[in-house]
C-alpha cells in the first residue's frame, strides 16, 4: 500500500526499500519521542530544585524555557545518537 500511494520521483523503487524507508523513519520518530520524554523529564528535576530553593517564585514563568529546552533537546539529540546501538548505521 505503502509503494501505491507515495511519487517517487520516476524511480522505481522495490518493496525492500519502501519497508526500510518505514522502518528508518520510525526509528527517528521513536527516538525523538524518548529524547523528548528525557528532556522533559530532566526540566522537571530542575523545577523541583529550583521549588525547593524558592518555593514561592512563580514556576508558570519558566514553564516556556523547560518546553524550549525539551524541544531543543528532541530535535538535536537524536541526529547525534542515530545508529549507535543497532545493527545498521544510517
Amino acid at each position: 500500500m505503502f509503494l501505491e500511494t507515495v511519487y517517487y520521483l520516476g524511480s522505481d523503487m522495490g518493496t525492500e526499500r519502501a519497508i526500510e524507508i518505514l522502518r528508518s523513519s520510525n526509528i527517528v520518530l521513536f527516538q525523538l519521542f524518548i529524547f523528548a520524554s528525557l528532556g522533559l523529564n530532566i526540566s522537571l528535576c530542575a523545577e523541583l530544585l529550583l521549588t525547593m530553593r524558592d518555593p514561592f517564585y512563580p514556576a508558570g514563568r519558566r514553564m516556556k524555557f523547560y518546553v524550549i529546552f525539551a524541544i531543543f533537546f528532541a530535535t538535536v539529540i537524536p541526529f547525534l545518537t542515530m545508529g549507535r546501538g543497532l545493527s545498521i548505521n544510517y
